[in-house]
């Protein structure tokens, strides 16, 4: 079932049909406020250091982060890309996804965290653990990475999976005990 369900969601999906980056990365960031809701301890925030490093120039598109105890920890790193993205721009995507989670999880002392990255208004859920030299993929579980055909479309049939993901990262959130 899709995703895109709202007046305010089809104005926002049809935007990055014919947009850049700004179009998609706005698309996602009102759907994780909607899935991650303020009100229940969750902060969605856009252009986030991977660190609370001082140093840490680098920003990636949007984090999701819940208080842990007394601090708050990144669930996810989203990175994005139009909709137009070349092979090049999806490997890019990827990897910006995988060093933004790494540098993450070595400055936090975690294993392991979630990452998210869309194409347009394709998605894919991915597992980042420091143990491994890539994403692994989550939603869809599958083998592929770096391929278009293995992002799910929020306004398709099988939208609903991405969210579906999202619910089970809030109860499997991989935060230590």
């Amino acid at each position: 079932m899709s995703i895109v369900n709202t007046v305010v969601e089809h104005i926002l999906w049809n935007d990055a049909q014919k947009h850049n980056e700004w179009a998609s990365t706005k698309f996602w960031e009102h759907k994780l406020q909607k899935a991650y809701p303020a009100a229940d301890g969750w902060i969605v925030s856009s252009q986030q250091p991977p660190t609370r490093d001082k140093s840490d120039r680098r920003r990636v598109e949007t984090t999701v982060e819940c208080l842990h105890g007394e601090s708050l920890q990144k669930l996810q790193i989203v990175e994005c890309k139009d909709h137009n993205a070349s092979q090049s721009q999806i490997d890019e995507v990827e990897h910006q996804a995988y060093n933004a989670c790494l540098k993450y999880l070595k400055h936090s002392g975690r294993s392991e965290m979630y990452a998210m990255t869309t194409i347009g208004t394709r998605a894919r859920l991915w597992v980042a653990r420091q143990t491994e030299t890539y994403l692994e993929p989550f939603v869809p579980m599958s083998t592929g990475v770096s391929a278009i055909d293995e992002y799910i479309e929020a306004h398709s049939t099988d939208g609903h999976l991405i969210t579906d993901g999202w619910e089970y990262m809030k109860v499997n959130h991989l935060l230590p005990p």
